[in-house]
């Protein structure tokens, strides 16, 4: 049980009542699934959106996967994707598009360290430092290959509408599969201090 000092208990009723309002900015994130796909290159409309992208995280997963009772649905596939970058009202992020190389013949070395430190990097912008990505690159690779684009320079516009589509090409042939993205959002909350509690006002 835990009593308030009157003093302090006073203070806090009058601001609970003092019909002061107070914006809040943030984040919002929205969760988005493709239809089936298989095609091995082109551009996938995510949507159109009337808030500000700041960032977006995107994978891909066999549909297999997702339709399986025995098959692990945290897991995602890389599926040999080669080139891929993002378009915002018809601006492209990154300006040089993600490319890498998943088996490389010439001694069969990977280049995808740059896919793997953007993800990585993405930890100082939208996660504190108790929930840092633990994910190596071996587990990124086998396991977890998640993409992020940083759309923090999008520009606003009058219109406040936001334009986004993926375009991508993978290297070879790829079954039926899903992209699946982690949209990021510019965002604001108003509360408000009335009748001894804290309203939300949109």
């Amino acid at each position: 049980v835990v009593q308030a000092n009157p003093t302090l208990e006073a203070y806090l009723n009058a601001k609970l009542n003092s019909g002061k309002q107070l914006q809040i900015n943030h984040l919002r994130h929205e969760m988005i699934r493709s239809d089936s796909r298989s095609l091995t290159q082109a551009r996938y409309k995510v949507g159109v959106f009337s808030h500000k992208p700041v960032g977006m995280y995107l994978s891909y997963q066999l549909v297999s996967r997702a339709d399986s009772a025995t098959q692990n649905t945290d897991i995602f596939d890389f599926l040999d994707l080669q080139r891929m970058y993002v378009k915002v009202n018809n601006v492209q992020y990154p300006l040089e598009a993600l490319a890498q190389k998943w088996n490389n013949v010439n001694g069969g070395q990977l280049d995808i360290t740059r896919a793997y430190f953007e993800y990585v990097k993405s930890n100082s912008k939208h996660l504190d430092g108790d929930s840092s990505l633990s994910v190596s690159l071996n587990e990124w690779q086998k396991l977890y290959p998640i993409y992020y684009v940083d759309l923090s320079k999008t520009e606003e516009n009058n219109s406040n509408v936001f334009d986004v589509e993926v375009d991508y090409k993978f290297g070879s042939s790829v079954a039926a599969h899903h992209i699946w993205t982690l949209m990021m959002f510019e965002d604001s909350t108003t509360i408000q201090f009335a009748d001894g509690m804290t309203k939300c006002l949109n």
